[in-house]
């Protein structure tokens, strides 16, 4: 909708040619659109099926930058269907007295909707429909349930092979990495081309340049413009060999988002035959290493075979898959049966040998490369209101001024639609989580206290052990409100090394749960366990002390918290009262398997949380051995 012209819902059938409509609105108006019923039907409600627009017209801008801000808790008419249409459209003609030239005309609904919903139709309504002279007939297919109860969206969460990763780059990061709502901090890879390069190795290294598109959720862009300024590959025209889903060209990208070349160069790292980049591809997290807007990439060969080899993406986005499986698929994903070169039959081999050194020369010098340490930031988000949203961001952007690190942001989040825009506000990479809420399982979990999950259905729970943070060695868990405060003198990442555990703030509460210590007491006995840290959770004569780790701040190791013993040692809580606060919980388990050796004090991170602004740490006394017989025994 926003490069211009008719959008249709899918459920339209078309009876006569349109165009006269087009010309009678987009001659003196900037869109055109329908009532759904008339001016009196729900205070004038639009219909959404059918809306003619200029390109980048300032209705269009709207609708879809307002959905960041919509309610997706309503049903689809209200969050982002007519109504959604009709307050906007109402919004703007408010702003647009006196601006003709802008206006929006609304045609009587008969044009594109002979019948309402409500309407019955009769034997003879096709006749009926050519004789009002409607050009659309709307089938009103949500409405009537006409689609029966699709599971593509459940699924679709949930990539199972490379067919739904390609699906999910087009639905979350192509698309929207190409709205206007992307324009304050774009994400894309730029695939530029030598002259002298052959027909295979071009294609070899545009299908490399897809692979780092997916996985590192940027909009894949072409550039082989020559010297007539035409977009060719090899003799064939950029329309004819590429699918619609990525048919985008670097120009166009340029000139829809208004960049100056200044703009362009400032935003740009250009990346070429260096072996610093195939190293980076091997062992790095790449988004870490190119926090730039534009990488732009000038290779002719298959070099993505290292991005596959990187633990860091190889199980978790391109699935286990062999370099031959993924090059074959994405090469048919991106270019059309059409093929006039029939040059497409290029093959390459990710086995070590002539083959591949003809290919990619360094590939010998990558393979054994120790793989770097990976982490990343957590946030648990409740609820997707602009406040909690522009409480990240400051979040986000503190964090960012006064310690940097270029680490990833992992969101927990209820609905995705809400904060997948974040990504192009913040220079960061943003990976957003959809939990479930139909999953109750609590195998694996770091818990979060339920009272501060406001209207989620599914158990308060922070699951460590969720497949998107296996890719992870650390995790620093924050809460949302928590802000640096002023530049951090180390990195709470480099301290984790070799830990399992983390914090900021270590205290004593006032607010005793005598059966969580009568709990932790029956486990520890029923084990027969012996506490590492007893001095951790008791006073030197013997006394629970309620120690708690407070939650706005803390590290893990996350392989620790994927472990039988962990999740056995929750599932016992589970299964016996319960909890109300994670801090007293972890404290139990950093006594009972952890040495002091294995956890961090963030004395260094300065930040703050509610009431407190500075570390604190609690004194370990020592218990001795006829203290800690009496207790537990």
């Amino acid at each position: 909708m926003l490069l211009g012209g008719m959008y249709v819902d899918a459920d339209t059938e078309c009876i006569r040619p349109v165009d006269y409509l087009v010309k009678e609105s987009l001659g003196i108006n900037q869109a055109m659109g329908f009532y759904e019923r008339d001016a009196n039907y729900i205070d004038g409600l639009l219909a959404s099926g059918v809306i003619v627009t200029y390109p980048w017209s300032p209705l269009t801008i709207s609708l879809i930058s307002a959905l960041k801000d919509t309610d997706w808790g309503q049903p689809p008419w209200i969050s982002a269907g007519p109504m959604h249409f009709t307050k906007i459209l109402k919004k703007i003609n408010a702003k647009l007295e006196g601006r003709d030239y802008l206006g929006i005309l609304i045609m009587p609904s008969y044009h594109v909707y002979p019948y309402h919903h409500s309407d019955k139709r009769g034997p003879d309504h096709m006749s009926q429909i050519f004789a009002k002279g409607s050009v659309m007939d709307q089938k009103w297919g949500t409405t009537h349930g006409s689609y029966g109860r699709s599971k593509w969206k459940r699924e679709k969460t949930h990539v199972k092979d490379l067919d739904d990763l390609l699906s999910l780059y087009v639905e979350r990061v192509h698309i929207p990495g190409l709205s206007a709502l992307a324009k304050k901090q774009v994400r894309w890879v730029l695939a530029k081309f030598r002259n002298q390069a052959s027909l295979c190795t071009r294609i070899s290294h545009l299908v490399s340049s897809l692979a780092f598109a997916i996985a590192t959720g940027r909009v894949l862009l072409f550039d082989w413009r020559t010297n007539d300024s035409s977009e060719k590959l090899y003799y064939s025209d950029f329309d004819d060999i590429f699918d619609i889903p990525i048919s985008m060209s670097f120009a166009n990208a340029v000139e829809n988002f208004g960049f100056s070349d200044h703009d362009i160069h400032e935003m740009t790292v250009n990346v070429k035959s260096d072996e610093q980049f195939l190293r980076t591809l091997r062992t790095q997290d790449v988004d870490r290493v190119y926090m730039q807007s534009i990488v732009e990439l000038e290779r002719d060969d298959w070099w993505a075979v290292l991005l596959i080899r990187n633990r860091f993406y190889r199980n978790t986005v391109f699935r286990g898959q062999s370099s031959d499986a993924i090059y074959s698929r994405l090469k048919k994903f991106m270019f059309s049966p059409k093929d006039p070169v029939n040059a497409f039959d290029c093959n390459v081999s990710e086995s070590v040998g002539s083959a591949s050194a003809s290919v990619l020369p360094s590939l010998q010098n990558t393979l054994d490369l120790p793989e770097a340490t990976t982490a990343c930031f957590v946030y648990l988000m409740a609820e997707p209101t602009d406040t909690s949203i522009q409480r990240l961001q400051r979040s986000i952007a503190s964090i960012n001024k006064n310690f940097g690190g270029n680490y990833p942001f992992l969101l927990f989040v209820d609905q995705f639609q809400k904060w997948q825009y974040l990504q192009h506000l913040v220079k960061n990479r943003i990976y957003v989580v959809e939990l479930d809420p139909a999953v109750q399982s609590t195998s694996g979990v770091f818990v979060i206290e339920a009272r501060d999950r406001e209207g989620l259905t599914y158990p308060s729970t922070f699951l460590l052990g969720h497949p998107s943070l296996e890719r992870f060695d650390y995790a620093i868990v924050m809460d949302p409100d928590l802000h640096a405060t002023t530049r951090w003198t180390a990195d709470p990442i480099e301290g984790m090394k070799n830990k399992k555990f983390g914090f900021w703030v270590a205290f004593d509460d006032a607010h005793s749960e005598p059966s969580l210590w009568s709990n932790f007491l029956e486990f520890v006995r029923s084990k027969q366990i012996r506490v590492r840290q007893p001095g951790l959770v008791l006073t030197a004569d013997g006394h629970y002390r309620n120690t708690t780790f407070c939650r706005c701040f803390l590290g893990a190791m996350t392989s620790e918290f994927r472990t039988p013993q962990f999740m056995a040692f929750v599932e016992f809580f589970d299964a016996s009262d319960g909890w109300l606060h994670e801090g007293k919980l972890l404290a139990f388990y950093v006594a009972l398997f952890m040495q002091s050796a294995d956890v961090e004090f963030f004395d260094y991170v300065n930040i703050e949380h509610g009431s407190f602004h500075t570390p604190l740490q609690i004194n370990i006394p020592v218990v001795t051995e006829d203290i800690i017989a009496k207790v537990f025994a």
